[in-house]
C-alpha cells in the first residue's frame, strides 16, 4: 500500500527523522528542520500525526541499531498509525536490502509511506521502479562516503596524524 491519498483525514502518520553524526545529534542540526517541514506537509494533506520518532547520531547503513526506528516499526505492527512520513528515502535507510525489507514489512501490515522531498506514485510499476532506483542511489552515496572517509584516514596516517 504505497502512495498517498491526498487530503484524507483518516490517515494517521508517524513522522520519522534521523541525523547521521554525533555532532548533528548533539547540536540538533537538521532534526528540527526535518520535523518542521514534515509537519507542514502533514498539515497540507490533512494527516493526523500520531508520534514523532527521532534517531540522532545514527548512520543510514542499517536500521537494526536505531531504537526509535524499531519502536516505530513495533507501533506500526500494533496498528497505531497507517503511514510513515520522512523527509527523504535516505532518512529511512541507505541500504537497498534494508529498504526492500522495510517496504515488504509495511505492505504486510497495510501501512503506507511518503517522502516529502521525493514525490512519486508507488502504486504503479513505474513508481515502484523509481523508488528502488532511489534506494540504489542512497546505498551508492553511503558507499562513496565510506570510501572517501577511508582515503582521508589513510592520508592522515601517512602524514603522521
Amino acid at each position: 500500500m504505497y502512495g498517498s491519498n491526498m487530503y484524507n483525514n483518516d490517515i494517521v502518520v508517524a513522522i520519522y527523522k534521523r541525523v547521521s553524526t554525533d555532532d548533528q545529534a548533539r547540536e540538533g542540526h537538521s532534526l528540527e528542520e526535518q520535523e518542521k517541514i514534515i509537519r507542514s506537509y502533514c498539515d497540507t494533506y490533512g494527516y493526523k500525526v500520531y508520534k514523532v520518532y527521532s534517531d540522532e547520531g545514527f548512520s543510514g547503513k542499517e536500521t537494526t541499531k536505531r531504537k526509535q526506528f524499531n519502536k516505530m516499526m513495533s507501533d506500526m505492527k500494533a496498528k497505531k498509525f497507517n503511514k510513515i512520513i520522512a523527509l527523504k528515502l535516505d532518512r529511512i535507510t541507505r541500504d537497498l536490502f534494508d529498504f526492500v525489507s522495510f517496504t515488504k514489512t509495511l505492505d504486510k501490515y497495510n501501512c503506507g509511506f511518503e517522502f516529502v522531498m521525493e514525490r512519486f506514485d508507488t502504486t504503479s510499476s513505474t513508481g515502484r521502479m523509481v523508488l528502488y532506483i532511489l534506494g540504489v542511489f542512497a546505498q551508492f552515496e553511503r558507499e562513496m562516503i565510506r570510501e572517501r572517509t577511508l582515503i582521508g584516514v589513510k592520508g592522515a596516517v601517512n602524514k603522521g596524524h
